[in-house]
């Protein structure tokens, strides 16, 4: 039993350094998931801001938003690249 008691205290620094590095890792995990979501948002903004003259002039009129306007935003988000730029940001 001594024997098994030593390992385990040699060990103990070992699990530490693990258990740092992977509560370091769910740290910055978590901070590039809310990157990633703000650079998607900015992505579908500037897609959105192309669109604007043209919904702009649609809806020229019209004090409430249409089922076109609501159209019109999804497809920009759909079409904006997010899907083919956010995969090749990371390695």
């Amino acid at each position: 039993k001594r024997g098994h008691s030593m390992r385990y205290h040699e060990l103990v620094p070992h699990f530490d350094s693990v258990h740092l590095k992977l509560v370091t890792y769910e740290q910055e995990f978590s901070q590039l998931k809310d990157a990633m979501s703000l650079l998607e948002l900015a992505i579908w903004k500037s897609k959105l801001d192309e669109s604007v003259p043209m919904m702009q002039y649609n809806n020229a009129g019209k004090k409430r938003k249409t089922n076109d306007h609501f159209d019109m935003k999804r497809q920009c988000r759909i079409r904006c690249g997010a899907g083919v730029i956010l995969p090749n940001v990371l390695p």
